[in-house]
């Protein structure tokens, strides 16, 4: 009889090799499964320009689909460039939704198109609704090279920029819907409200 081998040997033999793998694990599986649309946005943003991005202290370091270096704003440690975005869309979006949870800016939402009874109150709540809705589209546009600086140099934010990106997404949905429903009556979007049809109706308890 000979001996039996406890298991497989590891492949990786030290704590440094072990945390590459890891990370090149991450970095796949993120390639994997990342919401499509939001690089796909990019396109469709590019003749809509209502919205201004906010690089006011500096850009973060991109390759332009030609190959050419895009300049940036000032030069800086990527760490760094990835820890001041986060912090400006996380700001941003507090500043313009001003709510953590679908459900809550739903609800929200709600409250407002049930208190409008003058039709020139609806067309103010859907030109709201679409200027809320292009801000989420231009952060969402500001997501798509935050996640790559994030997976070729900072993947200890990962966590943190898949956050600020779902909530970004949940944004798009909630007040695209709202444009689309509030562009027929502001009754219409009570109505589908009635029914539980709403994307936001479906996203849990509040939290």
């Amino acid at each position: 009889m000979g001996r039996h081998k406890r298991g497989p040997k590891s492949k990786h033999k030290t704590q440094k090799e072990q945390k590459a793998a890891r990370k090149q694990t991450q970095k796949a599986w993120y390639e994997r499964n990342a919401k499509q649309h939001i690089y796909n946005v990019s396109q469709r943003r590019t003749q809509r320009q209502s919205v201004t991005r906010r690089y006011t202290r500096w850009q973060l370091k991109q390759t332009s689909t030609e190959g050419e270096k895009m300049e940036d704003t000032i030069d800086t440690d990527p760490v760094e460039a990835v820890c001041h975005e986060l912090q400006d869309l996380n700001i941003l979006y507090g500043d313009t939704f001003g709510f953590s949870h679908p459900r809550s800016m739903g609800e929200n939402w709600l409250a407002q198109v049930n208190a409008d009874i003058h039709p020139e109150e609806g067309e103010i709540l859907l030109k709201r609704a679409q200027h809320l809705h292009d801000v989420a589209e231009a952060m969402a546009v500001r997501v798509g090279p935050l996640m790559r600086a994030v997976l070729n140099n900072a993947i200890e934010y990962l966590e943190e920029a898949e956050e600020i990106e779902h909530s970004v997404v949940q944004a798009m949905y909630i007040f695209r819907e709202a444009v689309l429903f509030l562009n027929i009556s502001p009754q219409s979007y009570a109505k589908a409200a009635d029914d539980g049809i709403l994307f936001w109706q479906g996203s849990g308890e509040q939290t």
